[in-house]
């Protein structure tokens, strides 16, 4: 994460290889639209500060540095939607152990301060995110998909998914939402020797779909089966446990 006291560019220069949940780099609003968020919505410090400033040049930095953005937009979506109403991943909580259920419904709780309609405010910035996750992609900046796990929108497996639907709505083509789902990442780690793609000699570990990603990255949701170290699962019989 990067500190409170600095900025996001000064958190590249100092070496930072990578930003988690865009902290510290700035939504693009308008001033009209920073004065009306600012009153209105205490917890935009998660969801960024507004701004009127080019961020080409902070992107670009980015990319000189090697600083690669895990932005978790899954889950700031559970932030942006506060005061708590029905989310995404609810409907996937009945995968979740219970221990993890307690927990998850335990975090976050809502602050008093929050107005009754500040979802309303807080979705429109969160939209805004997701357009400065395509602007952060198209100048070049490395993009990580993460979800903060677990949190109540984004369950493990399930808020990858989400996540990955999220960035070809910022504008990500299907097969580089491919890419940063396999690919980037192990770029990012040093392991293309080992994962990212699917050849002789590397970890096969990889799920089989009955649809194809690239005609729509939902169907990287219709899973058949797994493998992992070694081991044929049916996808039927695992969510079935």
């Amino acid at each position: 994460h990067v500190p409170r006291s600095i900025t996001a560019r000064e958190a590249s220069d100092s070496g930072l290889t990578s930003l988690e949940h865009m902290l510290q780099i700035p939504t693009p609003c308008t001033p009209a639209e920073s004065l009306a968020l600012a009153p209105r919505f205490p917890i935009q410090s998660v969801l960024g500060r507004c701004t009127s400033e080019d961020l080409t040049p902070l992107f670009t930095r980015f990319v000189q540095n090697g600083t690669w953005v895990v932005p978790t937009l899954v889950a700031q979506y559970e932030i942006a939607a506060w005061p708590k109403r029905a989310l995404p991943g609810d409907a996937f909580a009945a995968y979740l152990p219970d221990t993890l259920r307690r927990y998850v419904a335990q975090i976050f709780p809502m602050p008093d301060s929050i107005p009754p309609d500040a979802d309303v405010v807080g979705r429109a910035l969160w939209e805004k995110r997701i357009a400065l996750v395509g602007a952060m992609h198209r100048a070049g900046v490395g993009i990580l998909p993460g979800t903060d796990a677990p949190l109540r929108n984004s369950p493990p497996g399930f808020g990858l998914h989400q996540e990955l639907e999220l960035f070809a709505r910022a504008g990500l083509s299907p097969f580089e939402v491919l890419r940063v789902a396999t690919l980037e990442p192990a770029r990012y780690l040093g392991m293309l020797d080992s994962l990212g793609t699917i050849a002789p000699g590397k970890v096969a570990d990889l799920v089989l779909l009955t649809a194809d990603p690239l005609a729509d990255v939902g169907n990287l949701r219709r899973i058949e089966a797994v493998v992992a170290n070694g081991r044929l699962l049916d996808a039927r019989v695992l969510l079935a446990r």
